[in-house]
């Protein structure tokens, strides 16, 4: 038997803890929750995990943070809102770090590839990939004590999450209802829901799922973990303090909005600027019928045009007038 998938994230965490710790010191832990965080969006196919790390494992940390920026930039085709959710841990990306965090970032990306991360975050299926919660973990390793005292950042064990969720489900919500965690963490508890929800059959993504949290750091794992476990295109997160704002839904609709109306411009000017690309070209193109050869194409020639006599042209007699001559 494999190692839990829960047992499995909590090592990754650990690892990834200890090799940013080694490598880069105290600090700027959003570098590696979002190293590890980009790395969990590639879901490789099936049997090509073990390549697929070796090859980011040999990169260099230039062309590591290139491959970074390239699946957020990907990730933000499909999912833009929760991309731009997701920028506490990505925007370090547009920065000019110093050597000794890209350093670290490469000892991150290496501890999480030899402890498996792609194994818990591969395939198609997002059932799979949410077997387990990877950035959860990450967070609490990288937390001061203070987090839990002062602020009560405590993240629900997976086991307790899942027993609630079977509790809280043991009569299916219909389709079309919404889910609302103002405390949520990295999201763990909406995981185990929409596990409980595919155990029985259903789909995530027929349901509303609205996410807060006091910690952008939290918040944007709950963005990152919402494309991982798939939760669907109807997903709210919100970054503040519940109990102060009491609005975070309301702001996260309006937030929504406004990506997505950005998203369709940006997508609207590149198909506008493909399309003008492609009549450029065919415009460029000989206007030759398809498969005729050019006028000036070597190896063929032009048939004799047969002209009428002209001025200081002899006209040949024909036989009829050669015979009476």
């Amino acid at each position: 038997m494999g190692t839990p998938p829960a047992v499995a994230a909590q090592t990754i965490a650990d690892a990834v803890a200890e090799a940013w710790h080694g490598h880069h010191g105290s600090g700027r832990c959003e570098i590696a929750v979002g190293t590890v965080a980009g790395l969990a969006l590639l879901w490789p196919e099936p049997g090509t995990e073990t390549e697929l790390a070796a090859r980011l494992t040999s990169m260099d940390g230039p062309q590591l943070i290139q491959v970074l920026e390239r699946i957020w930039a990907l990730r933000w085709l499909g999912d833009p809102y929760l991309v731009d959710t997701a920028h506490p841990i990505r925007t370090w990306l547009e920065q000019d770090l110093p050597e000794q965090a890209i350093v670290g970032v490469r000892a991150v990306a290496a501890a999480a590839m030899r402890h498996g991360l792609l194994q818990l975050t591969r395939g198609a299926d997002p059932y799979g990939r949410a077997e387990a919660d990877v950035l959860g973990p990450l967070i609490t390793a990288f937390r001061p004590r203070s987090a839990y005292t002062e602020r009560g950042q405590i993240h629900t064990p997976q086991d307790l999450a899942e027993v609630l969720a079977r509790l809280a489900f043991l009569d299916l919500p219909a389709p079309g209802a919404s889910f609302d965690d103002p405390a949520a963490g990295s999201g763990g508890l909406m995981r185990a829901a929409a596990q409980v929800l595919r155990d029985a059959g259903r789909d995530p993504a027929d349901h509303l799922w609205s996410m807060g949290d006091i910690d952008p750091l939290s918040a944007a794992c709950c963005a990152t973990n919402a494309m991982i476990w798939g939760l669907g295109p109807s997903v709210l997160i919100f970054h503040g303090n519940t109990l102060a704002q009491g609005d975070g839904p309301r702001l996260a609709t309006q937030r929504r909005a406004e990506v997505l109306a950005h998203h369709a411009n940006v997508v609207g000017a590149a198909r506008i600027m493909a399309a003008t690309l492609r009549a450029e070209r065919l415009l460029l193109q000989p206007l030759t019928a398809p498969g005729a050869p050019a006028a000036s194409s070597p190896g063929h020639t032009c048939p004799p045009v047969r002209r009428p006599p002209g001025r200081g042209q002899r006209r040949r007699p024909s036989r009829r007038e050669r015979a009476d001559g």
